[in-house]
């Protein structure tokens, strides 16, 4: 009679100090696993040209961070396509328009809408509408909007106009007073210690 085979199967506790995959399994790729944030950075500096110190900073993520890393664009410049990019945002909500990037779940607009966000949609959306008629008088609505809303490099849209334009959008929201008064303040603190 012949002896039987023992059909003996290695487990994963036999299997020790060996890199596993997330769902338990042993990793079978031979390099190992990098950051996936470095993808960010290595585009920012093969498509936009960030210096590589430049390219792990948050604001190298978009066209004014970008100008503004470049030493082409001042902070308050930098603190007004924020507030500029918020404002449009908000106004794009209030006033209910679709965005191609967001996801839909398909439902209905809500018509009896509360007090509340009828006051806050007419405040943001005047607040934007009184933004883009200023830069529209002066010519600059479309250089601020395709660099801060469309991403679109401040050098490729015309530096000159962004610059200006940002300084009326700063100017409108008073961005720059703000940025002045935190910095006082900053000296205020350090003085009496």
């Amino acid at each position: 009679m012949a002896k039987k085979k023992r059909n003996k199967r290695r487990t994963k506790k036999e299997l020790e100090g060996v890199e596993r995959e997330p769902n338990g399994r042993v990793r079978r790729s031979s390099t190992p696993k990098t950051d996936p944030r470095l993808v960010g950075i290595w585009a920012r500096i093969r498509h936009y040209g960030v210096r590589p110190s430049d390219a792990t900073d948050p604001e190298a993520g978009h066209a004014v961070g970008r100008a503004y890393l470049a030493g082409k664009l001042k902070h308050h410049h930098l603190d007004a396509a924020k507030r500029y990019s918020e404002i449009h945002g908000s106004a794009m909500m209030a006033l209910q328009a679709s965005d191609s990037l967001a996801v839909s779940d398909r439902s209905t607009p809500n018509l009896e809408e509360s007090l509340e966000y009828v006051d806050w949609a007419i405040r943001v959306t005047a607040e934007w509408r009184m933004i883009q008629a200023r830069l529209k008088d002066l010519g600059l609505e479309w250089a601020v909007f395709r660099c801060v809303i469309h991403n679109h490099d401040a050098e490729t849209v015309g530096l000159a106009a962004v610059d200006h334009g940002l300084a009326v959008v700063a100017d409108i929201l008073g961005v720059k007073k703000m940025r002045q008064n935190v910095a006082q303040k900053d000296v205020d603190k350090s003085s009496k210690m």
